[in-house]
């Protein structure tokens, strides 16, 4: 998602949009509860950034959660995520 002033006077040229910067999504489900976390970060989507959007979460619920001694976490396969990047590794066992 691109960030900046892209108005025109209504008309939209794509080849002359200057962004200020972009917003990278990262969405977290919560299939306890019908939610979904919507965090944007200005990185891309790297194996820190998605481990930086689930300590987030973390935090912002472990109250909700306090009850919870196993996490079950499901990533697709994307390049960031593989098994053998250890620091993904080592942050998610942290986690």
């Amino acid at each position: 998602m691109k960030l900046g002033e892209f108005s025109r006077n209504g008309k939209v040229r794509d080849y002359d949009m200057k962004p200020n910067g972009s917003l990278v999504p990262f969405g977290i489900l919560d299939v306890l509860s019908p939610k979904l976390a919507i965090i944007f970060g200005t990185s891309n989507e790297t194996s820190d950034f998605i481990c930086d959007c689930l300590e987030l979460w973390g935090e912002q619920n472990k109250e909700k959660y306090a009850h919870i001694i196993q996490l079950v976490i499901n990533l697709d396969n994307g390049p960031q995520l593989f098994s053998n990047r250890t620091q993904f590794i080592r942050r998610m066992v942290e986690f």
